[in-house]
């Protein structure tokens, strides 16, 4: 009888480590301030793309530059950003000047066309918001983290 009780003991602890092994390593809950150029994003979306289990995607609302995501699986993860309610984000076209035509020699023509108006304060670039072009990773931890944000014009 103690030979068949070993056993069991042994393929209850084998078991056990079995059901451990498989579960997942946890979440992590996510904050921090998102910011381009130091001016606060007013109104936006940022999000964590999961590289790992089902590769799910994490949204959090972005209000006066701050945001707060829970349960993000621990690994590394894809970050976009992205406005919100203020109008469209800056494309790179929108950003650089464009080269202004010669004057028909009227009076009064200078030559030039009104500059475009400025990006709005807060504006994320359009290349923020794809996966493909953002360039922002981070590795998530288990517990509490932060991860501030202040990306380029």
């Amino acid at each position: 009888m103690p030979r068949a009780a070993t056993r069991i003991r042994l393929i209850l602890a084998l078991g056990l480590v079995g059901v451990a092994g498989g579960c997942s390593p946890g979440t992590g809950s996510v904050s921090g301030t998102v910011a381009v150029n130091g001016t606060p994003v007013p109104s936006g979306v940022i999000t964590f793309h999961s590289e790992v289990g089902n590769h799910d995607v994490f949204n959090a609302p972005i209000r006066d530059g701050r945001y707060s995501v829970d349960g993000v699986p621990v690994g590394a993860a894809v970050v976009t950003v992205r406005n919100t309610g203020s109008g469209p984000p800056v494309t790179e076209q929108a950003k650089k000047p464009s080269a202004a035509p010669a004057g028909d020699g009227k009076v009064g023509d200078s030559g030039t066309k009104p500059k475009p108006a400025a990006p709005a304060s807060g504006a994320v670039p359009a290349r923020y918001g794809d996966p493909a072009t953002s360039g922002l990773s981070t590795s998530i931890r288990a517990g509490a983290q932060v991860y501030p944000l202040d990306l380029a014009p």
